[in-house]
């Protein structure tokens, strides 16, 4: 093996090794964004869930009937009663 070719070789593992360590640099830095996203969305997830417990815990205690009816034996100006 010549100089040259021991030279063009160690470029080359040089260049490789470079190459592998940047790669794992920004995986590295992808997979922190990755995690902060996922972070994000869970908090917004859990959110909503907490509001749809309210708002169904809500529904639960809500009489239906006596505020239907209430609102039916309301005076409706905008119906027009033929007798």
């Amino acid at each position: 093996m010549s100089v040259f070719q021991i030279a063009v070789l160690g470029v080359v593992f040089f260049l490789c090794a470079v190459s592998v360590i940047i790669f794992r640099i920004q995986r590295k830095r992808l997979h922190h964004l990755h995690l902060g996203s996922v972070r994000s969305l869970e908090g917004a997830i859990s959110k909503n869930q907490g509001q749809i417990r309210l708002r169904s815990d809500t529904l639960k205690n809500y009489d239906f009937l006596r505020q239907n009816i209430s609102e039916v034996l309301m005076v409706q100006k905008e119906i027009e009663v033929a007798c």
